[in-house]
């Protein structure tokens, strides 16, 4: 069974999570905002935002988990869920279950900017090839480890 200091302990981290969570899928939504109209500055800032909230959730992950060793919990595969509901918590599911709804929205937000991102490296290198006068994709590394295209075309313009 659970003690109040557990509980208490478990509540105050699970609030923590989801306000640190909330604040990620807002940066993640300002960081999509930043990607479509290609505002670097704010990119930039938001990836270091999403860098610092990630790592306090990193970092609230592992306390709650301390807390749950301390308290003689097993770790490894048991879920939070299922101490929950094994040791008289079950109060707490609504918080957890938040939690996680949240956490995977964030994640699927994260992909779709992180394709977005992967779009328009792809758009760049295709303009880099076309202005070098070759073929997208068609360069191959030399023994220096430069890329030299493959199809013997020249650039469009030398510096």
């Amino acid at each position: 069974m659970a003690t109040p200091a557990l509980r208490e302990g478990l509540a105050e981290l699970l609030r923590a999570e989801l306000a640190r969570a909330g604040r990620l899928r807002e940066v993640l939504a300002l960081e999509r905002d930043a990607l479509g109209r290609r505002g670097f500055p704010a990119i930039e800032q938001a990836a270091a935002e999403k860098e610092r909230l990630i790592a306090a959730l990193e970092s609230l992950a592992e306390r709650q988990t301390a807390l749950l060793r301390a308290a003689g919990f097993p770790g490894g595969n048991t879920s939070l869920r299922d101490n929950l509901q094994k040791t008289g918590m079950a109060d707490l599911l609504p918080l957890w279950d938040e939690l996680q709804d949240l956490l995977r929205r964030c994640r699927q937000q994260n992909l779709v900017n992180g394709g977005v991102i992967e779009m328009s490296r792809r758009f760049a290198r295709d303009v880099l090839a076309t202005l070098r006068g070759t073929v997208p994709g068609s360069e191959v590394y030399d023994r220096c480890g430069e890329r030299r295209p493959t199809d013997g075309s020249e650039p469009l313009a030398t510096a």
